[in-house]
């Protein structure tokens, strides 16, 4: 059943790349919001031996972790699509219009921390030491922590929070297992 509700949950999240919606990131906001988060990580360590939720698991992560927009959207359509724009800090509502960009690296950056904070990594890892044959899982694994460590589209490198969720998935032992998987 986790691993089901895994592939749902990334193929209903999935923000097409380069696309100008914003729904795709309404509805992985709307997944991390209605408990998301912590019930990926519980299905990842209530299943370890399943390989095949530890991959499902791994993709809801990089869906709902995804970026892609560009373009305008206006706080009009970002609020009736579920968005508040008090949820994406440094939006302010006196301006008509924010760049999809910018609901794009707001948002993403902070579900990728959410993600990051609740467990996932560390998860992800011990996935990856335990089907370290299953190159399934390692791709999986390794493609989602990709989407929680990369900078979004919208440039968050050198941001806090992205320098902190890196050294997080570092000090995990992401590193090492990667390394591992090349090897």
């Amino acid at each position: 059943l986790q691993e089901h509700a895994c592939d749902a949950i990334a193929a209903v999240c999935a923000v097409p790349p380069g696309t100008d919606s914003v729904q795709g990131h309404v509805r992985a906001h709307k997944a991390v919001d209605l408990g998301f988060v912590p019930a990926v990580v519980r299905a990842m360590t209530a299943h370890p031996s399943r390989g095949s939720v530890q991959a499902s698991a791994c993709r809801a992560v990089r869906s709902v972790c995804a970026s892609g927009s560009s373009g305008q959207l206006s706080l009009a359509s970002i609020t009736s699509a579920g968005i508040e724009a008090d949820q994406l800090p440094g939006v302010h509502t006196s301006v008509a219009t924010i760049s999809a960009r910018d609901v794009n690296r707001l948002s993403t950056a902070a579900r990728k921390t959410k993600v990051v904070d609740a467990g996932f990594v560390a998860a992800a890892v011990q996935a990856m030491e335990v089907h370290a044959a299953a190159v399934g899982v390692q791709e999986a694994a390794c493609w989602a922590l990709e989407a929680v460590s990369s900078p979004d589209k919208g440039g968050d490198a050198g941001d806090p929070q992205s320098e902190q969720r890196c050294a997080k998935v570092a000090a995990a032992g992401a590193i090492a297992r990667a390394v591992h998987v090349m090897s």
